[in-house]
């Protein structure tokens, strides 16, 4: 499976995604593996990289922002978010740490825009292929993005065009 090249995922409006505005969090690179958010200002025609720790990591081109802007990246831990995000009655298995990814400027990139998530490994079986999802807003739903797995590093990596909040279930 591919990443979600065109549109915004799930072919939503803009307004069916959060972002828009930062979230707060700790500045810098994101090195500190206890971190549960990170935000950079990244100017549009250099791009830049946004990484929390080992947990999460936005790859941005240049020219993929309309304009400079400050990416944010929230690992959500809050239990009233979570209860809210995973619905009554989902039978999942959580394959990785949810995430909430926010910028401060327009949320639709002239450009996809790499985003890459750790795997939890004690919470995946051996033959458990994760499946990559973003949270759509309007629908109150988890919509399939896809996404490319990378066996070695046990993370998965896909493309949108728009931020969201994000998971991997098995």
């Amino acid at each position: 499976p591919g990443g979600n090249p065109g549109g915004n995922p799930g072919g939503g409006s803009p307004g069916d995604n959060p972002g828009g505005g930062s979230s707060g969090g700790n500045p810098g690179s994101g090195e500190n593996a206890d971190q549960d958010s990170v935000s950079k200002h990244i100017v549009a025609a250099q791009g830049g990289d946004v990484q929390l720790g080992q947990k999460a990591h936005v790859n941005i081109p240049a020219y993929a922002l309309p304009a400079d802007a400050t990416i944010t990246i929230q690992r959500i831990t809050d239990s009233n978010k979570l209860q809210s995000l995973l619905t009554q009655g989902m039978i999942i298995q959580l394959g990785s740490d949810l995430f909430e990814i926010t910028t401060s400027g327009e949320n639709k990139f002239n450009k996809p825009v790499t985003v890459t998530v750790s795997l939890l490994k004690d919470k995946m079986k051996a033959n458990q292929k994760p499946k990559l999802y973003y949270y759509n807003v309007s629908r109150k739903q988890w919509i399939y993005l896809g996404g490319q797995m990378n066996v070695k590093s046990n993370e998965v990596s896909f493309q949108v065009n728009s931020f969201a909040s994000y998971g991997a279930f098995a």
